[in-house]
């Protein structure tokens, strides 16, 4: 229902404005139970069922940069395991630059 409204409202010459379908009690879920946002996020990037951050319209922009701010960590985390492992078959450290040989 809520995309129903927002894609309207999009359409429409009078559109409403983005803080017109924010949720104050998903908002404040989301910023301050960790959990919850971890939750939502692991669906949304699973595409496992509703998740609030497949519309972000209802997140205000404190939410959405919670959102951004665990989607960097995560890669960090990734790119971390991915340097110790290539390390450890590769038997050095990772260098950062480009070597020419």
């Amino acid at each position: 229902a809520l995309d129903a409204m927002h894609a309207a409202s999009l359409a429409s010459a009078a559109a409403l404005p983005l803080a017109a379908f924010y949720n104050d009690a998903i908002n404040e879920q989301m910023v301050t139970t960790d959990s919850v946002m971890r939750a939502d996020f692991r669906r949304w990037r699973a595409r496992a069922g509703f998740s609030f951050c497949e519309h972000a319209f209802v997140l205000d922009a404190a939410s959405k940069q919670a959102v951004l701010k665990l989607d960097a960590v995560i890669q960090m985390h990734n790119e971390f395991e991915n340097a110790v492992i290539q390390s450890v078959f590769t038997r050095g450290a990772p260098s950062p630059f480009l070597v020419l040989r």
